[in-house]
C-alpha cells in the first residue's frame, strides 16, 4: 500500500462542510491534502438554474489542478455539486470517490424498502438518488417542509450558523418522515451533520441515520495510514 497517496478535494461547495471533511479527515488519518475551494456563489448561480454544463466545467478546471498538484484521488464536498462527478472523472486521470454512489451501495446493502432523505432541492430535483438506489422508496419532505430544508442549508449551515430552532424544525420533519414509512434517514448534503447528529435523531426516533460526509471519508478504505 503506498502510503504518500494525496488527497484532493474540491470544496467551498460550502466552505463550512469542506472545514467538517478537514476536520474529520486530518482526525482519522495521516494524510496530506490539497484543496480546491471555490467562491460558493459562482457555483450557485449555476445550480440555480440546473446548468450542468457550465457547472461541470468548473469542476473539470478544478479537478484539473488538483491532479497537476499531485493528488491522486478526489473527494467532492457536496451532494448537489456531486451530479458533476462523472462528467468530470473522464477529463482527468485519476477516479472521484462519488458520494451519492457510495452513500447508495451503503444502503443498498442495509434491508431496507424505504428510506427519507434530507437533502437541498436541487439534489432532489434532479434525482440523485432516486436514480442510484435500487428498489428502495424515497420519502421527501412535503413542500412546505422542503422549503424549510432548503433555506436552512443555505442561508444558514453554509454560513456555519447553526441555531437550536433550525435543529428542532429538522428534527420534527424527519420524525415525519418516520412517521410516513422512513426505515433510516439520509442525511443528504454535506452540511446536516454540522447541525443533526445520530444521537440527535436516536434521542427522538431509533431508525439508522446515513452520514454523508462520514460515508464518503469511509469509502476511503486503506488508502491513508489510520491515527
Amino acid at each position: 500500500m503506498n502510503r504518500n497517496n494525496i488527497l484532493g478535494l474540491i470544496g467551498g461547495v460550502s466552505w463550512a462542510a469542506t472545514m467538517e471533511y478537514y476536520k474529520r479527515l486530518n482526525t482519522m488519518f495521516n494524510v496530506e491534502i490539497v484543496i480546491y475551494s471555490f467562491n460558493f456563489d459562482d457555483i450557485l448561480k449555476y445550480q440555480k438554474i440546473n446548468d450542468i454544463k457550465a457547472e461541470s466545467g468548473m469542476l473539470i478546471n478544478a479537478a484539473k489542478n488538483l491532479e497537476r498538484s499531485g493528488a491522486d484521488v478526489i473527494l467532492i464536498c457536496s451532494n448537489t455539486t456531486n451530479k458533476t462527478a462523472k462528467i468530470v472523472e473522464k477529463e482527468i486521470g485519476i477516479p472521484i470517490i462519488d458520494i451519492i454512489e457510495v452513500t447508495c451501495s451503503k444502503i443498498n446493502n442495509m434491508d431496507l424498502s424505504r428510506v427519507g432523505l434530507l437533502a437541498t432541492t436541487y439534489t432532489i430535483n434532479n434525482k440523485l438518488y432516486e436514480k442510484c438506489l435500487s428498489g428502495i422508496d424515497v420519502i421527501l419532505p412535503n413542500f412546505e417542509q422542503q422549503e424549510q430544508v432548503h433555506n436552512i442549508i443555505y442561508d444558514e449551515l453554509c454560513n456555519n450558523i447553526i441555531l437550536i430552532e433550525s435543529k428542532m424544525k429538522y428534527m420534527s420533519i424527519i420524525v415525519d418522515l418516520c412517521y410516513r414509512g422512513a426505515e433510516a434517514i439520509i442525511l443528504g448534503c454535506t452540511e446536516l451533520p454540522l447541525l443533526i447528529t445520530k444521537d440527535d435523531i436516536k434521542d427522538r426516533i431509533d431508525v439508522p441515520v446515513i452520514d454523508t460526509i462520514q460515508t464518503h471519508i469511509d469509502a476511503l478504505g486503506d488508502r491513508y495510514e489510520a491515527k
